[in-house]
């Protein structure tokens, strides 16, 4: 990926490469341009898959859910072979249209999957995380997870041999209310398919020192998407500044003594640079929130996906010198050969869950500026 911004005093230039390991053997073909009739099969292809992607999910029965404080919800196990391949979620309209109880309901209420009849869930993660939505909720799609008309989605396949396991529970101190629409396609899925995962972390101002964990976990598997938030609590704000986007991550796996993969820079891992322009929502990253300063940015990982046989160990830096007193938060998609218990690192009070900065009002046009950007004219007025 190359970038360069002309029109400014000496303009910006960037560079990005990522590489994948291939097994051996493997080999590679280019698709020239202009493209040639013997490609053309290939490239029409692939366009009709990122169109298929790309398509609105059409709606599917859902199950409505209403839940006490404290409460759990669990759905009818799927039992049998299959893979589900989506779980759309729809708040009720009551809060939808208040911001405050969206924010809320997104990190109070967890969801938890269990595959195959093992006990402890593999996928562990606040709802709206889940879905792609942080610190609010934004109308945006990227390739597998987003929102749109008032549902939230996760597209990433969900594959179990025996069965599959959803429960909802909620963490809130109000009742809550929403829909579930789970799609599942019956059959076995293949050998080589995967467990679905996820851990969600927090690392708060007060954890300096160590590097932000987004994922430890033990077994055979891949990484396959990642939405980080990052940001200053309001009374870090003589600290303030954009030098948090200077931390770099670093990924072990199978037990590196060094990273194998390191980067230059935590917007550079979003594909983004020079500390981002505008919000965009792109198939496979985006960045969501910039207000200074904090940000909120995701990324897919698709023929870049981190591999690893034995382990993996993921972390980001605290700003350029790992120093920055900054609250960070991330949810990390993965699969495993087998179902393991899910690697989030989950506060004891789930009231920390919650992104409580406050938006001071000289920012206000800037998140509604953002909200348009996104075509979203809902979060504008909310």
């Amino acid at each position: 990926r190359i970038d360069v911004e002309v029109g400014q005093p000496g303009g910006k230039f960037y560079f990005q490469f990522n590489t994948a390991r291939l097994p051996a053997g493997s080999t590679v073909e280019t698709v020239g341009f202009p493209v040639t009739a013997p490609d053309l099969p290939a490239v029409n292809a692939a366009r009709d898959a990122w169109n298929a992607l790309a398509a609105v999910p059409a709606a599917a029965e859902s199950t409505p859910v209403k839940l006490a404080a404290g409460a759990d919800f669990s759905l009818p196990v799927f039992n049998g072979p299959g893979t589900i391949e989506r779980i759309d979620i729809l708040p009720s309209p009551s809060v939808m249209t208040n911001a405050a109880a969206l924010s809320a309901f997104l990190r109070d209420v967890m969801l938890e999957i269990r595959w195959d009849g093992v006990e402890t869930p593999s996928v562990e993660c606040p709802m709206g995380d889940f879905c792609g939505q942080a610190a609010d909720w934004v109308n945006a799609r990227a390739l597998a997870t987003g929102a749109e008309e008032g549902r939230m989605f996760n597209r990433l396949p969900m594959p179990h041999r025996t069965s599959a396991a959803i429960r909802f529970v909620n963490d809130g101190k109000t009742p809550c209310e929403f829909r579930v629409a789970v799609v599942r396609k019956e059959g076995a899925p293949a050998a080589s398919a995967g467990y679905l995962h996820t851990a969600w972390s927090l690392s708060l101002p007060r954890d300096i020192g160590p590097r932000h964990t987004v994922l430890r976990a033990k077994g055979r598997g891949r990484i396959v998407g990642l939405q980080l938030s990052v940001g200053f609590p309001d009374k870090e704000s003589d600290r303030q500044s954009w030098w948090i986007l200077e931390g770099d991550e670093q990924i072990r796996v199978d037990e590196e003594i060094l990273p194998g993969w390191r980067g230059t820079g935590l917007e550079d891992c979003f594909n983004g640079g020079w500390y981002y322009r505008q919000v965009v929502a792109n198939p496979l990253s985006g960045l969501l929130r910039k207000i200074p300063y904090d940000a909120v940015q995701y990324r897919h990982f698709t023929l870049d996906a981190p591999a690893f046989r034995e382990s993996v160990d993921f972390e980001f830096e605290r700003g350029g010198q790992n120093n920055d007193p900054v609250r960070m938060e991330s949810t990390t998609f993965y699969y495993l050969a087998t179902p393991a218990i899910s690697g989030s690192r989950l506060p004891e009070d789930p009231a920390q869950r919650r992104w409580t900065r406050t938006l001071p009002k000289m920012q206000w046009m800037t998140r509604v500026a953002q909200f348009e950007a996104l075509q979203d004219e809902s979060g504008a007025v909310r």
